[in-house]
């Protein structure tokens, strides 16, 4: 249910002072001017306001705003470069679903202060992380950037995987090891465009990415990931190492387990034929251990041409 909170009266002089307002999940309604006319806030929430209505020219009214999060589907608009009057100030910018947003990632590299940066499921945003140079968002301590139109914020094509790696891969020796990005703790999904997810029966199974890094070994390793408890499981391939481990013992730990249809593939295949001959396999092979019998290992004679 949406109610129409009336903010419309609120006296801005009431509130010179006031640093922070949070109207997290306040079922706002409609556009709130008075909102953007207190010069002295500095934490603004606004999430959880799908029908809420602002623009980011709004925030030009907001000369001190250090902190600005807008998600789960706040109808804001308008152009990552009207944020230019922060470049030294903000110091956390958070879009999240905000899909009529639209700039590039490079609109905020001069930012001084700018420590967390959220721009995920805001497609309309473009840009690319190889453009990102060490002078560039010098206080950067945090990116996720999942589901935008980024370069780096998701994977085009599976063959695409190993570029988009080492992207990620020199951003992250720049930065150093405080740095933390969405492609090490959250994965990077699989390009719906791409053709190369899959269903299984009536579950809709999706490939991501994930980087590993160990110490100075780096790589990165195909998953499947769904919404749903998919029957047969959710497989991993072999972890693709850029930089391997040193130690061989390293090697064994990360290897993946046996339980993995995927298991002696560096890349998911695309082919469905391919993957179902995996399935069927994978599923023999498990019945057989569970009744106790002995798999005749002829998984590893399939054809992958």
């Amino acid at each position: 249910q949406c109610f129409d909170v009336d903010l419309s009266s609120l006296r801005t002089s009431c509130f010179h002072n006031l640093k922070e307002l949070d109207l997290y999940e306040m079922n706002l309604n409609g556009s709130y001017p008075a909102i953007f006319k207190l010069l002295s806030l500095e934490r603004l929430e606004l999430g959880g306001n799908p029908h809420l209505r602002c623009d980011l020219f709004d925030l030009q009214g907001l000369p001190n705003l250090t902190h600005a999060m807008f998600s789960g589907g706040v109808a804001v608009t308008g152009s990552l470069s009207s944020l230019g009057h922060l470049h030294d100030k903000l110091q956390c910018l958070e879009l999240i679903g905000c899909s009529k947003v639209e700039g590039s990632l490079m609109d905020l590299s001069s930012f001084q202060k700018l420590r967390r940066l959220t721009l995920t499921y805001s497609s309309e945003i473009v840009g690319d992380i190889r453009e990102i140079r060490p002078f560039h968002f010098p206080s950067l301590e945090s990116l996720r950037i999942r589901g935008t139109s980024i370069f780096g914020g998701s994977v085009p094509r599976i063959a695409e995987g190993r570029n988009i790696a080492m992207a990620w891969k020199t951003l992250l020796q720049e930065r150093g090891n405080s740095f933390s990005c969405c492609a090490v703790s959250d994965g990077i999904n699989l390009s719906p465009s791409s053709g190369e997810n899959y269903f299984y029966g009536s579950h809709f199974v999706c490939h991501k990415m994930d980087l590993v890094r160990f110490g100075d070994a780096f790589g990165f390793q195909w998953v499947e990931s769904s919404n749903d408890p998919v029957p047969a499981g959710l497989h991993s391939c072999d972890i693709v190492w850029i930089d391997p481990p040193s130690s061989g013992h390293l090697l064994s730990f990360f290897a993946v387990q046996s339980n993995s249809m995927y298991r002696g593939l560096s890349l998911p295949p695309t082919n469905e034929d391919t993957r179902r001959s995996l399935m069927e396999r994978f599923l023999f092979d498990a019945a057989a251990e569970e009744y106790g019998y002995e798999s005749d290992g002829s998984s590893s004679m399939l054809n992958f041409g």
